[in-house]
């Protein structure tokens, strides 16, 4: 008697599981809007099962669970290939598991037919890359699809999308042009230099973190004005003395900003401690870093 019927009707893990528990051989055939495939059982044992982009049985395992819409059909008659037997149920768990990290995966890499290309510009300061990330580099060059990665790695639809997506949350790889601003491009001899070794990295600053202010500091009463202080003007009103005060309280709090402080009251004269102190609590543009720490700088300042 042959077992036939719709996916949706009956899944695919039921269907193999039936096939287990009646220790069935065979050939399952399974056919989906997108993609098919066959399942080889011996006394209800996976023996081997093929699908498109699949290298492995968990693969095609997966593959298959991915057809949503289709039909089954076994043949109890078909011949069955020569091989080792393996239990269903921990393939299809592996396979399902794999199922459920596969919606995370699709939706940044859809597909092995998805556009990709390397980033014009490197996500930090030093890029470094693993063999395996090298061969996805080379693979892909100037422009592909995710496919040419499956092809270099020998990998199936889920190991190459999976190894893509990693180097495009990495910042390395952009998915259909999107994400850094274009395609990376080999005609530009420094395109590639910047790549694995852009320009230098800026000195770190304060970490933005907040700094809690002591009992009865007078920084409380000047909470609501300091996000508009202008931190140089105050600074050149702050002597070395209470500059090297400021550092030691920062230092006490063990704010990621006492370091930096610290160096800039060593300033040798009012200009440069000046320059230095504005330095170490703004940013690029000129403002506060840190809300807690300048209002801990302004306690020092008006103190």
């Amino acid at each position: 008697m042959t077992l036939q019927g719709s996916l949706d009707a009956f899944p695919l893990p039921d269907v193999l599981g039936l096939l287990a528990s009646t220790k069935k051989a065979g050939e399952l055939l399974v056919r989906g809007t997108w993609s098919d495939g066959r399942v080889w059982v011996n006394g209800g044992e996976l023996v081997d099962a093929e699908a498109p982009r699949a290298t492995n049985l968990v693969e095609a395992i997966f593959e298959l669970l991915r057809l949503e819409d289709g039909s089954f059909v076994f043949d109890p008659n078909a011949s069955v290939p020569h091989g080792p037997g393996h239990a269903i149920e921990p393939v299809l768990e592996e396979a399902q598991a794999r199922l459920e990290e596969w919606r995370i995966i699709e939706a940044v890499v859809p597909s092995v037919d998805t556009p990709v290309s390397l980033a014009p510009r490197a996500p930090q300061a030093k890029v470094g890359l693993t063999a395996e990330q090298w061969r996805i580099v080379v693979a892909i060059g100037s422009g592909g699809t995710v496919e040419a990665v499956a092809n270099e790695l020998g990998f199936g639809e889920f190991g190459a999308c999976s190894a893509v997506k990693t180097m495009v949350d990495a910042g390395l790889l952009v998915v259909d042009g999107v994400g850094a601003g274009g395609p990376f491009d080999f005609s530009d001899p420094g395109t590639f230099d910047d790549f694995l070794a852009p320009e230098p990295a800026r000195p770190k600053r304060a970490v933005r973190r907040p700094v809690a202010a002591g009992a009865g500091s007078a920084a409380a009463s000047l909470y609501d004005a300091a996000a508009d202080v202008d931190v140089s003007t105050a600074v050149a009103s702050l002597t070395a003395e209470r500059a090297r005060e400021l550092a030691a309280e920062l230092a006490e709090l063990g704010t990621p900003a006492a370091e930096a402080v610290e160096a800039a009251a060593a300033a040798p004269t009012d200009e440069e401690r000046a320059l230095a102190l504005t330095e170490a609590l703004t940013d690029d543009d000129g403002q506060p870093i840190n809300r807690g720490l300048l209002l801990k700088f302004l306690s020092s300042v008006r103190s």
